[in-house]
């Protein structure tokens, strides 16, 4: 490899050994995503230098290692137990993270770090749609749904209009539906009822203020 880089993180699945090799050869350290204690196992045989277990909390695309399987129920906290007997290697904790007692809990667990992703959602520098950013904040959305409606792939967002219209015609196949999708979710871009609004199950705790001040909060443990 010409310009090799520091760290590579897969998710949607695992390399081949094959390929962490030669990411290992120019020095790359490789890092490994797992939803339950099958994947954690498969990710361990390629002895990565860490592993991001991702708990049913969690926002977004589930790091599930195929496309159809069902997504585990199993929390952040629970997987990060398991997977303290199924490996020695670094452990990350992702799903659910949305204080600095939780991240202390996940700690205390055995995980070696913590991983934050919704709380950064209403960040003063996010890219996020103004329409996503305000119905994280706005208190009228209440729960959130793993749907494949918008992808193909299972993903947990807000309810909405959109996912309980076609929460009895979902199917799989992502990136098709993601691409079928695409231009539905461009025509409602002002319009949270039509759009794939991320979250996970604790975006209630999200505010609009900068990311240093989320980041700030996490280093006080």
């Amino acid at each position: 490899m010409a310009n090799p880089v520091p760290l590579v993180s897969f998710t949607f699945g695992l390399p081949t050994a094959d390929d962490v090799a030669r990411l290992r050869s120019v020095g790359t350290e490789i890092v490994l995503n797992a939803t339950d204690p099958e994947e954690i196992s498969a990710a361990d045989a390629l002895h990565p230098d860490a592993i991001v277990v991702q708990g049913a909390e969690a926002g977004g695309h589930r790091a599930t290692h195929g496309q159809a399987k069902e997504p585990s129920e199993s929390s952040t906290h629970e997987l990060v137990s398991l997977a303290r007997e199924y490996t020695d290697r670094h452990v990350i904790a992702a799903g659910g993270v949305t204080s600095p007692e939780i991240a202390q809990n996940l700690l205390g667990a055995g995980a070696s770090a913590v991983q934050v992703g919704t709380l950064f959602l209403t960040a003063d520098e996010a890219g996020t749609k103004d329409a996503h950013k305000d119905a994280l904040v706005n208190g009228q959305y209440r729960d959130t749904v793993v749907t494949r409606a918008f992808s193909g792939r299972a993903a947990r967002a807000l309810s909405n209009r959109f996912t309980e219209r076609m929460a009895a015609n979902q199917v799989v196949g992502y990136p098709q539906v993601h691409y079928m999708t695409a231009p539905l979710r461009a025509a409602s871009a002002d319009n949270p009822e039509g759009l794939n609004l991320w979250a996970g199950s604790g975006f209630g705790a999200c505010q609009a203020r900068p990311a240093a001040e989320i980041v700030a909060e996490f280093r006080s443990l």
